[in-house]
């Protein structure tokens, strides 16, 4: 194990990063700010993020740095420790920008204990046939049978409770505002959410184009939906939470109520694949949020990290947002890793699994 004392925030280890020739990979992650309430937006293009876009409190921020060398395995430093993924600690990272970044090569180091003497396991080996272990057959669900086009299946996940409680919240969140003559109703929402549904996949470059009249960007369909100035009213209220009561100590707590209803559905209609995969995964996102992670090398390098369990085919099952280092550690005796794995599959139906995940999370703390 190599320490480095000396406490990093991201724009030291980008330095670090950018003077030091023998890094193959690195992996920066963004620890979210402890009120979550403030966040800054980067100042690049909306669909594009770059490190020379980072704002003054991500730079700042504490993080994370896994680096894989050529010369050597794949380490982790977390500001003053670098390590295996299995040593984690939490430091609050130094307020100046302005110190001039040292070379790692120059930081402190203290040399890794002596390696443990491997013992020999003798084996007996026996002549015997194996034997078979029958699997249970993948069998469709019962739900599955009734159901005929896709908004059938859309409408399993986001059902008249999820509407209502959509409905009821953007109306409180206006009524806050001032604006209390302001009443919808359920399929206003849907109205509003298909819409947004459209504009994923049919996008102009600004969404006033949807309701003009020329004939190279008219959208018949949008407009017999919706009027534009409701349409705008929608997405200035549009909300998930009551911003009265709010967990401070929920960094996602304007789309909790959603996630955990969502969550819910997604246990229920899981169509009961035995194998089942957890991993990390990335909820791609650009605009402005304190828990937005930014992953280098990643394939989806800007948004929000969840722990997930999902099936071979890419269902998800269950999933934890990530909200920082403490995030999943429920059982501190046993590590994050096998924390995450117990919690995960603590959600799921009675039953037998075969679990498939990464080194990270198959560690645990003896």
């Amino acid at each position: 194990m190599i320490l480095f004392y000396r406490r990093l925030n991201v724009n030291q280890i980008i330095s670090h990063l950018e003077e030091d020739d023998d890094v193959f990979a690195a992996d920066i992650f963004i620890t979210p700010p402890d009120n979550w309430q403030n966040s800054d937006e980067d100042s690049g293009d909306e669909e594009f993020a770059s490190i020379n876009n980072l704002s003054r409190h991500q730079l700042l921020a504490e993080a994370e740095l896994r680096v894989t060398r050529s010369s050597q395995p794949e380490s982790r430093i977390v500001n003053e420790l670098v390590g295996d993924e299995e040593t984690v600690h939490s430091i609050p990272s130094t307020s100046s920008v302005s110190q001039p970044p040292q070379p790692i090569s120059s930081l402190t180091v203290t040399q890794p204990p002596p390696k443990r003497r491997r013992v020999e396991v003798t084996r007996k080996w026996r002549f015997v046939d194996i034997p078979e272990k029958s699997e249970k057959e993948y069998c469709e669900p019962d739900f599955l049978e009734n159901l005929e086009n896709p908004v059938q299946f859309f409408e399993l996940f986001f059902d008249e409770e999820v509407f209502e409680l959509l409905r009821s919240e953007t109306e409180k969140n206006a009524i806050q505002k001032g604006k209390h003559a302001f009443r919808i109703t359920t399929t206003d929402i849907k109205h509003f959410i298909a819409i947004l549904l459209l504009s994923g996949y049919n996008s102009v470059s600004r969404y006033r184009m949807y309701w003009e009249q020329r004939v190279d960007c008219t959208f018949p369909t949008v407009a017999a939906l919706m009027s534009r100035n409701r349409f705008e009213d929608l997405l200035r209220y549009f909300h998930v939470a009551d911003n009265n009561n709010l967990d401070p100590s929920d960094k996602f707590a304007k789309v909790r109520p959603l996630w955990k209803l969502l969550n819910a559905r997604w246990v229920k209609y899981y169509p009961g694949d035995k194998n089942l995969s957890i991993d990390e995964s990335m909820i791609p996102y650009y605009g402005k949020h304190g828990t937005k992670q930014h992953i280098h090398g990643k394939p989806i390098r800007f948004g929000y990290k969840s722990w997930s369990i999902c099936t071979r085919l890419g269902y998800l099952i269950y999933g934890e947002l990530y909200q920082g280092a403490s995030t999943g550690n429920t059982h501190p005796e046993l590590g994050v890793g096998a924390s995450v794995v117990l919690d995960l599959i603590s959600k799921l139906p009675q039953g037998s699994y075969s679990f498939y995940f990464d080194n990270f999370l198959r560690h645990y703390r003896c």
